[in-house]
């Protein structure tokens, strides 16, 4: 997501990077405006602007990515996991890995490293060319 994230206006840019850094709850929309110091449309528009689906895809992809030890542990109930994460149950979290990434559960457990795991979720988030 580097390259598109980059071509994001600076202020922007910088809210994203450090809300991703900062908080290890992130889940609001409100939050991530927050940090960007602009209003909801305006940063949907600017994702758009480059390419990227949604606010809320984002987000969830960010704590996806960042808890991604917890999804990839079989060790950890599934569960467990849903509840570090922050989800209410394994069918949402399920949904959510398939929306984000293109894969299930099942399928992050089977082995996958995190580089695939964050290909499936930049070829989830970027809207077509």
């Amino acid at each position: 997501l580097a390259p598109r994230l980059s071509e994001l206006p600076p202020a922007i840019r910088t809210g994203i990077y450090d809300a991703n850094q900062r908080e290890t709850d992130f889940y609001s929309v409100r939050q991530l405006t927050s940090y960007c110091r602009t209003h909801r449309p305006v940063l949907a528009r600017q994702l758009h602007n480059v390419g990227l689906r949604s606010i809320h895809r984002l987000l969830t992809a960010l704590q996806l990515v960042r808890r991604y030890d917890v999804l990839a542990d079989k060790t950890v109930p599934l569960a467990t996991a849903a509840l570090l994460i922050g989800v209410s149950s394994c069918r949402t979290l399920d949904r959510q890995c398939r929306v984000v990434s293109g894969m299930s559960m099942s399928k992050i457990r089977s082995g996958i490293g995190l580089g695939d795991f964050c290909d499936g979720v930049v070829s989830q988030l970027s809207m077509p060319e």
